[in-house]
């Protein structure tokens, strides 16, 4: 009986690992694609990050944007809101017809990963998560007037993943706040509430279960050539295009969307590339594997694909004398 229940299993990990490894890729032409656009990264280059926007969107043609609302720069002091940046980007994506995806929460893209203004961490920890949930919803509110080019609330990112200074958040807390969201979006737009997401730490690594029953789509990461901290620069030469594809096939009954929320198109590197020299970046990452990576985005079969280095193509372009990665962008963006 014993060997009989091993051999069905394994008969099942062998369908499994075919299904997921084994096949041909094929480009997928209704694939909608944008990039995540950090003001803060943006200004941590030395760039003017509404040149860098408004070049993103008139010389590369993007379209569909991921845009963290960073609580340090939206209440930098308890009560006292600032919306002039985030509107200004808004505004600028608006007048081109673009649609977005508002990030919310404490964690959020780019380091240092957590966005909480001082005086929050001098609150008790459920003074915390209630000045958390105000500001979010404050967030709603505020910009419920731009409903019809907002795609999506996304709350937190990566919430789950140990990476940034603080521990992986409460569970239960980010339940409360996608609650939250949930609600104070049906309020806002009673005809056409917005999805609500989520983003995982890895589409290659994580099972990509948490909080699956709770959220409209699940935003995936896929990074093509890494820096571990054995073996150096590691390429996942071993996972086919149509692998993330199929994992969400495969997690339907739990996963009612699956999209890939940050695409690797800059280096990875163990320390912020302003410290390192151009060559050393493009050790870890050139035109070739930038030109392969879109290659790759062709064939993932996933509805949304969503960029991660805009900010680093037009540093390189502006700041660099690198302008080649600009220019695969363009190509790809225009073609």
């Amino acid at each position: 009986m014993i060997k009989k229940i091993l051999l069905i299993l394994g008969a099942i990990l062998v369908i499994v690992f075919g299904f997921l490894f084994l096949g041909w890729p094929t480009v997928n032409h209704n694939t909608v694609y944008g990039v995540t656009w950090s003001k803060p990264y943006a200004e941590s280059l030395g760039l003017d990050p509404y040149a860098g926007l408004q070049a993103v969107l008139d010389d590369l043609s993007v379209r569909h944007f991921r845009i963290p609302v960073y609580w340090t720069e939206v209440e930098p002091k308890q009560g006292e809101f600032y919306w002039d940046s985030l509107t200004r980007q808004l505004e600028m994506i608006h007048a081109r017809d673009g649609k977005v995806i508002l990030v919310l929460g404490a964690k959020q893209p780019r380091w240092p990963e957590w966005w909480v203004p001082a005086w929050v961490e001098m609150k008790t920890p459920q003074e915390q998560k209630d000045s958390q949930k105000l500001y979010v919803e404050t967030v709603i509110k505020h910009f419920a007037p731009y409903g019809s080019m907002i795609e999506a609330w996304q709350v937190e990112n990566e919430s789950q993943f140990p990476f940034g200074q603080h521990a992986p958040q409460d569970p239960s807390f980010v339940t409360e706040e996608m609650q939250l969201v949930r609600r104070v979006s049906q309020e806002q737009f009673p005809a056409g509430e917005r999805p609500l997401i989520v983003t995982t730490d890895s589409g290659e690594l994580s099972l990509w279960l948490g909080f699956h029953r709770d959220v409209d789509a699940l935003g995936v990461s896929a990074y093509r050539a890494v820096v571990g901290p054995v073996v150096g620069l590691w390429h996942y030469w071993f996972v086919p295009p149509w692998f993330y594809a199929r994992k969400a096939t495969l997690l339907r009954p739990w996963i009612k969307s699956v999209f890939v929320s940050e695409f690797q198109m800059e280096p990875w590197a163990r320390k912020p590339l302003t410290e390192l020299t151009p060559d050393e970046q493009i050790k870890n990452f050139d035109l070739p594997q930038m030109k392969k990576n879109f290659w790759f985005a062709e064939r993932m079969n996933m509805s949304q694909i969503y960029f991660w280095g805009a900010e680093w193509w037009y540093w390189m372009k502006v700041k660099q004398n690198h302008p080649e990665f600009w220019e695969g962008a363009k190509g790809f963006f225009r073609h």
